[in-house]
């Protein structure tokens, strides 16, 4: 067994479940007829489990989903949903993370667009990206409170960084000149280094009616649904086929 010194010394390296292993190989006779490569091998990976289990928990607290356990495996493919597998498979892997494109998730009220999003969310905190989980009403009231109190460029420089960010209910309200320009430069700085899934009620061919200026509006539907894929949930509302 290693000297308490050394023991400290793992601790104050932020490796207390190196430490923690090794005290209790100390009390397992059958590690002894492990190798040293054997034992060593073992506490490196104890080591890093730990350490990437709580990245990730600290990446899904840190995203805020409103459907913190939805996962892709959950969804329902049932016939009338219109939904592809393959595709809803292969954006799973995230590959539209590394390219920076967007998803568009549409639907009417209750299909499940936002266990979608929150899904698609927690594959990417899987695969260790920063996620930040909006709506879009709270969102633009956060943008104007900031600008009252000063936190403006702090709160857009996280919202610019994230890897990935999920906007719910795009389009439950229009969105005048000022919100315009506010999303123009949000969108304009992750262009290309980011991506946004966007869900909503409204296809987004109609995006165009949601904005009160013509000019911002081509500006801003140019740098997101252009290189987005789209997903349209058919199908009868889910809430109302739960009911008795």
């Amino acid at each position: 067994m290693l000297n308490e010194d050394t023991m400290q010394k793992l601790h104050e390296l932020k490796l207390g479940e190196m430490a923690a292993a090794i005290r209790n190989q100390s009390q397992d006779t059958s590690i002894t007829k492990l190798t040293f490569e054997e034992r060593f091998g073992m506490l490196v990976d104890l080591e890093w489990s730990k350490k990437k289990s709580k990245q990730l928990q600290y990446l899904t607290q840190k995203a805020n989903m409103k459907f913190s356990n939805a996962c892709l495996e959950s969804i329902d493919y049932k016939a009338e949903r219109k939904l592809n597998p393959e595709v809803i498979s292969k954006l799973g892997n995230c590959n539209f993370l590394r390219d920076s494109l967007n998803i568009i998730i549409s639907g009417v009220t209750g299909v499940g667009k936002t266990y979608m999003a929150c899904a698609f969310g927690n594959a990417a905190c899987r695969q260790r990206y920063s996620v930040s989980f909006q709506r879009v009403p709270q969102l633009l009231v956060d943008i104007s409170m900031s600008k009252a109190d000063g936190s403006y460029r702090k709160l857009m420089a996280n919202l610019k960084k994230v890897k990935l960010l999920i906007l719910d209910d795009w389009g439950l309200n229009t969105f005048d000149i000022g919100q315009s320009r506010d999303l123009l430069e949000l969108f304009e700085a992750r262009y290309q280094s980011g991506s946004t899934i966007f869900v909503s009620q409204i296809n987004s061919e109609h995006w165009h009616e949601l904005f009160s200026d013509e000019t911002l509006a081509d500006a801003i539907l140019d740098r997101i649904v252009h290189n987005s894929y789209k997903i349209e949930i058919k199908g009868d509302t889910m809430r109302r086929m739960k009911m008795p």
